[in-house]
């Protein structure tokens, strides 16, 4: 995956200045890019339940607890690229 200026990090290292400046390689302005930023932060408790809800029955709630989890614990970094508009 490639994001921000130099496009060679990790994805458990990119946080969300990284959007930010892919954003605005893209040509984007601050308005747009933040608008998607805390459209994603708006919703992010919610997509992972109405994922789970599409899943099978016998879906492994582990699976879904760790992604969420992971999920939740990574919104502070991309919260962080709102301050980067």
């Amino acid at each position: 995956m490639s994001v921000g200026n130099s496009g060679k990090y990790k994805l458990n290292e990119i946080a969300g200045r990284h959007f930010v400046e892919t954003g605005k390689k893209a040509g984007l302005g601050p308005t747009v890019i933040g608008k998607v930023i805390r459209e994603v932060l708006e919703y992010a408790d919610e997509v992972p339940r109405r994922a789970l809800a599409r899943m099978p029955k016998d879906f492994a709630a582990e699976i879904y607890q760790s992604v969420s989890k992971a999920m939740n614990g990574r919104l502070g970094l991309l919260e962080s690229g709102l301050s980067e508009l």
